[in-house]
């Protein structure tokens, strides 16, 4: 697996995506879209409503199955959570990963992915805002919040 993209759900209210957060996830996954160029997806998202809806648009708008993967554990920036994606990350014959998510995790991964298996200590991270994602791409440790 070469690239992670680690989206945080659109904008909401009341656990329903705004219009805006909708405008926002079609962006983001048309960003995706262009780096992914064809590329095997794994999408992987949290249980709760505004997030499965950003990854319902972004499979549609990528082509990929209406089905993926819904989790309870996409909320928290902790240990357990980071093995989880590590495990899915290394066991998955994906060219790509995508994993929609709430804030602690989102602004946790990336730093933790990047210290852990880069050995990059003294990096700073974005905190992306609603609709934003952090993509990282494993062959050149390199990364970037988008869009």
């Amino acid at each position: 697996m070469r690239h992670i993209f680690i989206a945080r759900h659109g904008d909401y209210i009341g656990n329903e995506l705004t219009v805006t957060g909708e405008q926002d996830i079609e962006r983001l996954a048309d960003s995706i879209g262009e780096i992914l160029n064809g590329n095997s997806v794994y999408l992987i998202s949290s249980e709760v409503k505004r997030a499965v809806r950003s990854a319902d648009i972004i499979a549609e708008k990528l082509g990929l199955p209406a089905e993926f993967k819904k989790v309870d554990w996409l909320f928290n920036g902790n240990h357990e959570t980071y093995e989880r994606m590590d495990s899915i990350i290394q066991y998955n014959n994906k060219d790509a990963l995508i994993a929609v998510g709430h804030k602690g995790f989102v602004n946790g991964y990336p730093l933790y992915y990047m210290r852990h298996h880069h050995e990059l200590n003294n990096i700073n991270f974005f905190r992306p805002k609603k609709g934003q994602y952090i993509y990282i791409d494993r062959q050149t440790s390199s990364h970037i919040l988008l869009p």
